[in-house]
């Protein structure tokens, strides 16, 4: 369309023809729209034949620019196409190239580059919510603490939370500390023949010399691996999933011990 515009073609105005004649040379009317025996008819070039009584620009040129902002519904069966010309038109497409520019800026790309980054992130965050969905805990805090045990005033939780991968059990330790400090936990899953084991104390645990990178040291080599961590906060990681039960076992006893002391 623009380029038609910017083609300047002159405008073919035929005033006094034949309603006939206006007909056989292929005029547009209007569905339901009544007109006279005799009418106006209006040409750009092979592009428009209309009959109309407007005003109309002398060519093509003079309309600047037409920028098409959306389309509606007129009635049923009908669409109407809504745009704006000249200078409005400028102004929008200038608010475009400003919307891409800041788009851009805030990307931190090119502006020609901006599709694919946002298809990037667009995949990038439907990922992070299946992960998320994927990352719930699976298991119960409430239930955790009524099968803890309590020495020397501090709660302990060792539990097997199969099901739940190292952010789910790192969250579910944060909330336990929120929720029953002083505390000390120790979380287990199996995944895929994989372990992951996350340990985490109190501030109170941790002044009395415990730390969670120790404690989950002998778990870990129990199941083919190793970790460390804080001393608040540990995570290790091995392959022997068979030995994660005998691995839950042995830190739980540790813990004891190491508080009994």
């Amino acid at each position: 369309m623009n380029n038609k515009i910017l083609a300047n073609i002159s405008l073919d105005e035929r005033r006094s023809i034949p309603l006939e004649q206006a007909q056989a040379e292929g005029a547009m009317m209007l569905f339901g729209e009544k007109y006279p025996d005799v009418v106006r008819m209006v040409s750009i070039d092979e592009i428009s034949r209309e009959l109309c009584g407007g005003t109309h620009v002398g060519n093509t040129g003079e309309i600047g620019l037409v920028k098409i902002i959306h389309e509606e519904s007129v009635s049923a069966g009908t669409r109407r196409v809504v745009a704006v010309t000249g200078h409005r038109a400028l102004e929008r497409f200038r608010e475009a190239e400003a919307t891409l520019a800041d788009s851009a800026n805030a990307l931190k790309v090119p502006v020609p580059d901006l599709p694919t980054r946002l298809k990037s992130l667009t995949k990038e965050l439907k990922t992070l919510k299946r992960q998320a969905a994927t990352n719930k805990a699976d298991i119960s805090i409430d239930e955790l603490l009524n099968s803890a045990e309590e020495v020397a005033g501090v709660r302990i939780v060792v539990a097997d939370a199969t099901g739940c991968n190292a952010a789910a059990m790192r969250q579910c330790i944060d909330q336990l500390r929120r929720k029953a400090s002083p505390i000390a936990v120790l979380l287990g899953s199996a995944e895929n023949g994989k372990v992951t084991l996350v340990a985490g104390i109190s501030r109170e645990v941790e002044s009395k010399g415990v730390s969670a990178g120790t404690w989950i040291r002998e778990p870990a080599a129990l199941v083919g691996g190793r970790g460390g961590g804080r001393p608040d906060l540990a995570q290790a990681g091995g392959k022997l999933s068979a030995k994660l039960p005998e691995a839950l076992t042995r830190a739980k006893q540790e813990i004891l011990d190491c508080l009994k002391d």
